[in-house]
């Protein structure tokens, strides 16, 4: 039982030292917008997620995005936005079956609508 606590410790310095001599990634987890290359690619392509709900003063494009929807030759959406029963449908998915005021306490419900309010005051502010 000692030498596989031995091994064990041993393994843990041996990755910790290995992973502390890589160099830092850029952090990664606030990106919109993943490019694919390499692999035998002869052009990258590009992968942005989605934003389904966002303040409008808290929307923008970065130039690096702009410049990467502006040199592509197709763009590939996850819904047809030409087709009315798609949109219609992707709606009601978004909307739910139910109304807010059935799934949230009357707590719930106040404090989303001191949110609500307060950002709508805000959004006519700046625009």
């Amino acid at each position: 039982m000692k030498n596989l606590f031995k091994l064990f410790i041993a393994a843990l310095i041996f990755f910790g030292v290995k992973t502390q001599a890589q160099p830092q990634s850029p952090k990664l987890e606030n990106s919109l917008l993943w490019e694919v290359s390499g692999n035998g690619l002869s052009k990258p392509s590009y992968l942005y997620g989605t934003i389904h709900m966002i303040c409008s003063s808290d929307y923008f494009l970065t130039d690096k995005t702009k410049k990467a929807f502006e040199s592509s030759e197709k763009l590939m959406l996850e819904i047809n936005f030409s087709d009315p029963k798609e949109m219609s449908q992707m709606q009601q998915l978004a909307m739910g079956k139910e109304p807010l005021s059935k799934k949230l306490t009357t707590e719930q419900l106040a404090k989303l609508d001191d949110i609500l309010k307060k950002n709508n005051r805000n959004d006519s502010k700046t625009s």
